[in-house]
């Protein structure tokens, strides 16, 4: 690999980080212990969108 795409991964990982960071910053204790193993933000945000929107739409 390029030094080049070797950067561009670690800034997208890094990205990743925060993303997480701030989610999980935002959420209750109880629901922080569930959620904090995961392993993307994406992966995270879907998790909790599928949880929390489908009670929202009934």
């Amino acid at each position: 690999m390029s030094v080049s795409i070797i950067r561009e991964r670690q800034k997208l990982d890094n990205v990743d980080y925060m993303c997480i960071s701030h989610i999980l910053n935002g959420l209750f204790k109880g629901l922080f212990d569930n959620y904090q193993n995961e392993i993307t933000g994406k992966e995270l945000r879907d998790k909790l969108e599928t949880r929390y929107m489908t009670v929202d739409a009934t």
